[in-house]
C-alpha cells in the first residue's frame, strides 16, 4: 500500500482554496458576492423545503382527520342499516297484521249477512205459520 502524501487529507475531501488576488481582480471582486448570493439561494431552498414539510404535515394532519371521519361516518351508516332493517321487518309485521284483519273482518261481516238473512226468513216463516 503506498504511503500516503503528508499534504493528503485522511478523509480524501478537497481542501477549499483561496483566491489570489489576481483571480480577485480577473473576476471583479465578485467572490464574496457569488458566495453571499449563493448562500441566499440555499437558505431559500431550505426555507421552501421546510414550508413544503409544514404542508405535507397539515396535510396528513388533515387526511387523518378526514379517515376518522369517514370511520365514524361508516359506523353511522352501520346504524341506519341496522335501525331500516328493523322498521322495514316491523312494517311487514304491521302490514300481516292488518292484511288478517281485514281477512277476518270480511269473515265476519259475511257472517253478519248470513245471520240476517237467516233471522228475516225466520221472521217471514213465523209470520207465515201465525196467521
Amino acid at each position: 500500500m503506498p504511503n500516503p502524501s503528508p499534504n493528503k487529507r485522511k478523509d480524501n475531501a478537497k481542501r477549499a482554496r483561496q483566491n489570489s488576488p489576481r483571480e480577485e481582480k480577473q473576476h471583479g471582486g465578485q467572490g464574496d458576492e457569488l458566495y453571499l448570493e449563493l448562500f441566499y439561494l440555499i437558505r431559500t431552498l431550505q426555507a421552501k423545503g421546510e414550508t413544503k414539510e409544514e404542508q405535507l404535515r397539515i396535510l396528513q394532519t388533515q387526511l387523518d382527520q378526514a379517515l376518522a371521519e369517514i370511520k365514524s361516518l361508516r359506523t353511522i351508516e352501520e346504524a341506519f342499516k341496522d335501525s331500516l332493517g328493523n322498521t322495514q321487518k316491523q312494517q311487514e309485521d304491521a302490514n300481516e297484521r292488518i292484511e288478517r284483519c281485514e281477512s277476518d273482518q270480511d269473515g265476519e261481516e259475511d257472517e253478519l249477512i248470513r245471520q240476517s238473512i237467516y233471522s228475516r226468513r225466520w221472521k217471514n216463516r213465523n209470520k207465515g205459520n201465525s196467521k
